[in-house]
């Protein structure tokens, strides 16, 4: 084993003995997941063969839920699904209902939309009062429009806007881009296209995968610098935190 592997699984022991640190920004969280965000899957994957191997059920089944997560960001949909069904045997209540979500995740990305919906919409009804609804909201709405079930998807998003209004969730639904297969992090807005072109040149230089869309509004063309196009949510967010403390940018994550 290469001592960045060890390294590595070093790392991720420590993020999976301390659940509380699981799904939050801690800076040197962020740097445990160092490879994840470089896109060096196959060294997570292999690191966390390792813990799978030597650990106990709980530790194992994070182990487990990652590889799966690295599957759905290389493609490989249903390796992913398999990989989270395996993590099922030993996950914790919370960490399932994050498992079923990544199952349903992988029929969305390969189009099995009403498959997904069913998935997303059992877990909104059995876990009522979890923190996790917000997701399942925009989910289940998202599944619900590529289904053309536009009153269920209206539905879902209203539910999402009142009960939740401050969610990310909210936020993308407000913005004029939700709807696509990927999350992205967008770093900037200008309507200075020499602006937006210096600051993707800039994260360019230090290995982003940035890039510039352009969108027309009330008669003006805005130059929105963003970064990667990420299979999950989770992946989109370690990449925002990265630019917000190690650039200083503002972020906003999209779908």
């Amino acid at each position: 084993m290469t001592m960045k592997v060890l390294l590595l699984t070093l790392l991720l022991t420590l993020f999976l003995l301390t659940p509380a640190m699981a799904y939050t920004f801690d800076p040197v969280f962020n740097d445990t997941l160092g490879a994840m965000l470089e896109g060096d899957y196959n060294a997570v994957r292999e690191s966390c063969l390792v813990l799978e191997a030597a650990s106990g059920p709980q530790v194992k089944a994070e182990a487990v839920y990652l590889q799966g997560i690295c599957l759905m960001e290389q493609g490989e949909f249903a390796s992913a699904r398999n990989t989270f069904k395996r993590a099922l045997f030993s996950a914790s209540s919370d960490l399932a209902t994050r498992v079923y979500i990544g199952i349903a995740d992988t029929y969305y990305q390969q189009y099995s939309y009403d498959k997904a919906a069913d998935i997303y919409e059992q877990l909104l009804e059995k876990h009522a009062d979890s923190d996790l609804l917000a997701m399942l909201y925009f989910k289940l709405g998202k599944s619900s429009q590529k289904l053309s079930k536009w009153a269920k998807a209206d539905e879902c998003f209203k539910q999402l806007k009142e009960k939740y209004p401050s969610s990310l969730e909210a936020g993308l639904i407000k913005n004029s881009d939700a709807g696509g297969n990927f999350f992205t992090v967008q770093v900037g807005c200008f309507t200075n296209a020499d602006n937006a072109r210096k600051l993707c040149a800039d994260l360019k230089s230090k290995d982003y995968p940035a890039y510039i869309t352009e969108l027309s509004s009330k008669g003006k063309t805005l130059y929105r610098v963003r970064v990667g196009e990420y299979v999950s949510l989770l992946s989109a967010e370690y990449t925002g935190r990265r630019l917000q403390e190690q650039e200083n940018l503002p972020t906003h994550i999209f779908p």
